[in-house]
């Protein structure tokens, strides 16, 4: 019988079960470097768990900038502006929303002026919409430079996604007068297929 601690001599085979070790959570023998091999793999599996799921659950968050070259971008725009472009029925030429005394609606994207293909979605909008190019400033009001109609700016800047069905955007506010700015951030998901605000936190008002 072979001794522990005692190397076989030149004519002794070394024992059946030499460098071989059980495993019983897999069913079966595996050679000492197999099974070392198992061991490490499958605890890096379970150390590593938590981190993609940590990872997963923030990624859902992460915002992700948009840009013009992106069609999402001008989806969520188009939503977020319709959202806006809603007046008050009524008639106030000073008030901090937008309402009939607004004749047209100046837009601009990320300090540029909204160009023509996304003018073209909105003509359905019973208001005017126009690049903010379009407008002059005369006594802190919007005009029409061609028609000289009163009119609202509109700004919408840094949109961002989070997640795959969820976008952050802001948008600021002009109907004209003093101290009638505002800012809001506003919260929108992908419902059916189609963008719609969700939400909204104001960010500055003047």
């Amino acid at each position: 019988m072979h001794q522990v601690g005692r190397k076989p001599g030149p004519n002794q085979r070394p024992p059946a079960d030499a460098g071989t070790a059980v495993c019983p959570h897999i069913g079966g023998q595996l050679p000492g470097a197999a099974e070392a091999e198992y061991w490490v793999r499958r605890y890096m599996r379970r150390a590593l768990l938590p981190i993609v799921i940590a990872v997963g659950v923030v990624c859902t968050s992460c915002r992700t900038p948009l840009t013009s070259a992106s069609a999402e971008y001008f989806d969520i725009a188009e939503a977020l502006f319709r959202h806006l472009a809603q007046p008050a029925q009524v008639n106030d030429p000073d008030s901090h929303g937008v309402n009939l005394a607004h004749k047209v609606y100046f837009l601009q994207l990320d300090s540029r002026d909204a160009d023509a293909s996304f003018l073209s979605r909105l003509k359905d909008l019973t208001v005017p919409v126009e690049p903010l190019s379009a407008s002059v400033c005369m006594n802190s009001y919007r005009y029409d430079r061609e028609t000289g109609q009163r009119g609202a700016a509109f700004y919408i800047q840094n949109i961002r996604l989070l997640g795959r069905n969820k976008a952050e955007a802001e948008a600021d506010m002009n109907p004209g007068g003093v101290l009638r700015g505002s800012g809001f951030t506003y919260r929108l998901a992908r419902k059916a297929g189609k963008w719609v605000v969700v939400g909204e936190k104001l960010r500055w008002i003047s």
